[in-house]
């Protein structure tokens, strides 16, 4: 049924070796490799799927006290957002104001960066490739269309595993061999 066994794709920093499985990446803030075999790349998009939401609803709960505390929108408002430190360095705020937008700046940057991670995840599912292989150029025979490339990621339960994290949701395939457009093509038939 799975036609093509993906090769070697590069060292991992894990195991020092390497490696046959699909490896999508070493991510640097959390002491782990991504890998499809061990089904931990479904549970990567839902953490940082979880990071974006809550900090967007954090931030939309936080932006009127923010405001209040800031005294009302203005350059300066905008200055100790952004520039928390060199604000607070030209007297423009105290300390507590001080606080308030170090801790919103910082809740807003890690909103932006979870999002923007997010959505190069997906992107990356959209093409069904790995992070290595897109800057390689290489593995566009796996792109087996967006909603096939979401069901190998996520499993047969992939609609509910957005809200159920804990679900069980098997894969398709084994970490090893993967579809490729015109294996898809022949089973779509069937």
């Amino acid at each position: 049924m799975y036609s093509k066994t993906r090769p070697p794709l590069h060292i991992c920093r894990c195991l020092r070796r390497s490696s046959e499985l699909q490896i999508l990446h070493h991510v640097a803030l959390l002491p782990l490799c991504v890998w499809y075999l061990h089904q931990n790349y479904r549970y990567f998009i839902m953490l940082l799927f979880y990071l974006s939401v809550c900090g967007i609803y954090i931030n939309v709960l936080n932006a009127e006290f923010v405001v209040d505390i800031m005294g009302g929108l203005s350059f300066q408002t905008l200055l100790a957002m952004l520039l928390p430190w060199a604000a607070w360095l030209m007297g423009i705020h105290g300390p507590f104001t001080f606080i308030v937008a170090f801790m919103s700046s910082l809740i807003l940057f890690g909103t932006l960066l979870s999002a923007g991670y997010l959505l190069y995840q997906l992107n990356m599912i959209r093409q069904g490739r790995t992070s290595y292989e897109i800057n390689k150029g290489q593995g566009k025979e796996y792109d087996i269309g967006t909603m096939a490339n979401l069901k190998q990621i996520f499993g047969k339960n992939w609609k509910f595993c957005w809200l159920l994290p804990w679900l069980p949701s098997h894969l398709y395939t084994d970490g090893t061999r993967f579809l490729t457009v015109n294996s898809y093509e022949e089973i779509k038939d069937l």
